[in-house]
């Protein structure tokens, strides 16, 4: 028997790898900033029987798949509205794969998938899940500068903050009630039926929800603690040893990013919101 030694590549195995490269050779540019958009793919099928204007469990489950990702990838910020999911990075070195842009598309899409049908087989949308498999579709870009990867935020805003006042009109009146009818126009035609957009509607359902990683103290357990070198210990203020630990949690800017003067300062430095006058 022939033993296992350094295999040699034959001049198929060169040659199909060649045809390979031609799509797999793309790479991110080093030192600025990463976007992903992250879309569910004919989901206005899957969510057609759902509740409307919006439907607790769909929303719920993408909001767990958004914070998975969060968790998962070392997205800076994550955010979800509707059917799609948004993550950046202030480099390529902070998301996985580096700078294999086909390996990010398709991982971030197969994450998803999976995410998605995980926390959804645990709601009622499982029915809907086994029948139509639903998955996800994945785009990848950079952007020059923080300032507009903040826009790229913007941008999905805006349009979360369009598509909910129209199915929440649509909810009320007939597609030939709203035809050439715009937002403001909705929103006052909602205000006549008793039902005043901006402060009945959850913020979550007008501007999205976002999602990020932050840093807290974990009290250490007596076992727990002789696992680590004297040296290393760290005390909080009680005098209790403790240790950094990260975890993911939803946040919302205190006003709409468009209405913020240092929305990349908020996104992706935890500053406080600042109105923009």
């Amino acid at each position: 028997m022939k033993k296992p030694g350094k295999k040699t590549n034959t001049p198929l195995d060169e040659r199909m790898k060649e045809y390979e490269r031609v799509t797999t050779s793309r790479s991110l540019i080093h030192g600025i900033p990463v976007y992903a958009r992250i879309d569910g793919r004919s989901f206005h099928t899957f969510c057609d029987p759902l509740d409307k204007p919006f439907d607790d469990a769909f929303v719920s489950t993408m909001q767990k798949t958004c914070a998975y990702l969060v968790e998962k990838t070392n997205a800076i910020v994550g955010y979800v509205q509707s059917d799609e999911i948004s993550l950046g990075w202030i480099e390529p070195s902070k998301a996985p794969f580096e700078t294999r842009l086909f390996k990010l598309e398709s991982v971030l899409a197969g994450m998803a998938t999976s995410a998605f049908t995980l926390f959804g087989l645990e709601t009622k949308l499982s029915d809907r899940i086994r029948k139509l498999m639903p998955h996800f579709d994945c785009r990848v870009c950079q952007m020059p500068n923080l300032e507009e990867l903040a826009n790229m935020f913007l941008w999905r805003e805006e349009d979360c903050l369009k598509n909910s006042i129209n199915m929440v009109a649509l909810s009320k009146f007939s597609h030939k009630q709203l035809d050439g009818k715009n937002s403001i126009d909705k929103v006052n035609m909602l205000a006549e039926r008793g039902l005043y957009y901006y402060e009945d509607i959850p913020e979550h359902l007008r501007t999205g929800s976002y999602f990020r990683r932050e840093t807290y103290f974990k009290e250490l357990s007596d076992e727990e603690v002789q696992r680590i070198p004297e040296k290393q210990r760290k005390f909080n203020e009680s005098g209790k040893i403790v240790a950094i630990r990260t975890h993911v949690v939803q946040f919302q800017p205190k006003y709409p990013l468009n209405d913020t003067e240092n929305k990349s300062g908020v996104l992706f430095n935890h500053e406080e919101s600042e109105y923009r006058i």
